[in-house]
């Protein structure tokens, strides 16, 4: 698998992540997989076959253009010969701010036309297929800056402690992040609800999960325990169990699925 992650324009640092870019091929060996739940919504643009579970477990297409929210469970997927995704990866404020969401609360949503996204889709899906990548990236930011542009508007408080946690990696104490920015708890709760999308403790509880296992790919042998305190968890068992809870795998069986999957693409290169 070939990752490349590439930092979005200054312009729009305050609500995109960054863009990312995975090309893969799959066999039978490793055409089944998973997205796991992640810190950020991502929108993507997608050229390959694939197929996705849905909310009765069955198995679907997975369209040329998605966007996946802040969910708490795995999404099954089975993957097909090349496969190319072009992704951005948006903090939950500048989702909703960029297509009028309620809520970032959901799992893989296919863009309905009031987004204004069928010109671009179609765009990247023929520079993806024909492998203009730079072209493809070049045209989704040019989109999403006329887009933010008109959409533009002073962060407030919740959404700069939501800025706060993400530096934190997940780890600001609501009660801290509260007092920080002059506010109670429960109007932090309310403001996090109403332009962020989600509640502050989801939300770190997300961004510490994408902590833990992104340290966990970078290092299948890594101590569990050595995780554990990196990010914030009390011990091994309170990592596990988390873990667990979103994954629905435990963290020592990731690590030896990301072993395993390297070791497949060492004999097929």
């Amino acid at each position: 698998m070939a990752y490349h992650e590439i930092a979005s324009h200054p312009d729009l640092q305050d609500v995109v992540r960054s863009y990312w870019l995975v090309e893969e091929w799959h066999d039978r060996r490793t055409e089944l997989h998973s997205f796991l739940p992640e810190r950020a919504v991502r929108l993507t643009f997608y050229s390959g076959e694939s197929y996705v579970s849905d909310a009765a477990r069955a198995m679907r297409p997975l369209p040329s253009a998605y966007l996946v929210g802040l969910h708490d469970s795995p999404l099954l997927a089975v993957s097909r010969g090349f496969t190319r995704a072009l992704g951005v990866d948006l903090f939950p404020w500048g989702a909703m701010a960029l297509f009028g969401l309620e809520t970032v609360e959901t799992t893989l949503r296919v863009p309905p036309k009031a987004w204004g996204l069928a010109s671009v889709e179609r765009e990247l899906s023929g520079l993806l297929a024909s492998n203009q990548v730079d072209a493809a990236v070049e045209a989704l930011e040019t989109w999403l800056r006329r887009r933010f542009a008109s959409e533009a508007r002073e962060p407030g408080k919740a959404v700069r402690a939501a800025a706060d946690l993400y530096r934190s990696r997940g780890q600001a104490r609501v009660a801290e992040l509260a007092e920080r920015h002059h506010l109670s708890p429960r109007a932090l709760e309310r403001g996090f609800r109403s332009d962020v999308g989600v509640s502050p403790k989801k939300l770190a509880r997300l961004i510490r999960f994408e902590e833990t296992y992104n340290a966990l790919w970078l290092d299948p042998r890594r101590s569990l325990t050595d995780v554990a305190y990196a990010f914030g968890y009390s011990d091994s068992a309170h990592l596990a169990r988390e873990f667990r809870a979103l994954a629905h795998v435990s963290p020592s069986e990731y690590a030896r699925f990301v072993e395993r999957r390297r070791d497949l693409q060492e004999e097929s290169a």
